[in-house]
């Protein structure tokens, strides 16, 4: 992580592989650094949420997915995909 510096790529991409091994308080830590490098970047967003959801901060997970889907980036499916969510979520 040291490495990283201000690498808004690494930190994703490390915040994935976290949130595929399960990981999710590490990618939530990495996703945060990458979103804050890069804050236009929907996917992560997207990604964020996820990680965010699965550690139950359903507060942030919820705005988390509101950034996602307001970001611009993402293509029909996710933008659906996080709309869906953040509907699911919202009766937490």
């Amino acid at each position: 992580r040291e490495a990283a510096g201000t690498d808004a790529e690494y930190f994703a991409f490390l915040a994935t592989l976290y949130q595929r091994n399960g990981r999710h308080p590490e990618a939530v830590t990495s996703f945060t650094e990458a979103v804050k490098l890069r804050p236009q970047e929907g996917r992560w967003w997207l990604g964020f949420a996820i990680s965010l959801e699965a550690t139950e901060q359903w507060k942030a997970s919820s705005e988390a997915y509101q950034r996602a889907a307001a970001s611009g980036s993402l293509d029909k499916q996710l933008l659906q995909y996080s709309q869906s969510r953040l509907a699911a979520i919202k009766n937490r």
